[in-house]
């Protein structure tokens, strides 16, 4: 019995001090943005945190005008993802980066074409 029970102490005490590791919450964020006019540009806050290194996003865009617009992702480092353009209304993909790196925080940067006028968008992003 004495065995028995050491036996079941040691079990608890090892998974006790084994490290659990944790994964990057993976969720979509709101975002209700007015894009200025003439190649203006506007971001998210640092939102969305990368669950895995390198890796694409994606935009829907429930809510804009007959316009289209430029997106991208970016990070603190000022390391940028590749513009996906011409997004209306629906969805795109947006280009991961290989210097965006697991668990670190990326924000949504979104640009107006060189002749546009000012439009408002809304919809939800997620960083992968």
């Amino acid at each position: 019995m004495k065995n028995v029970i050491r036996v079941f102490l040691v079990g608890i005490l090892f998974f006790a001090l084994v490290p659990v590791t944790a994964q990057a919450a993976t969720y979509f964020s709101d975002f209700d943005l007015t894009i200025p006019a003439l190649n203006g540009y506007v971001s998210t806050g640092y939102v969305q945190k990368k669950s895995h290194s390198g890796s694409t996003g994606q935009i829907i865009v429930e809510k804009a005008g007959s316009q289209v617009f430029d997106a991208r992702m970016e990070d603190k480092g000022g390391q940028r993802g590749a513009w996906t353009r011409q997004i209306g209304k629906g969805g795109a993909l947006l280009a991961g980066h290989s210097q965006h790196y697991q668990n670190e925080m990326i924000r949504l940067g979104l640009s107006s074409n060189w002749n546009a006028s000012r439009q408002s968008v809304s919809g939800k992003w997620i960083s992968y």
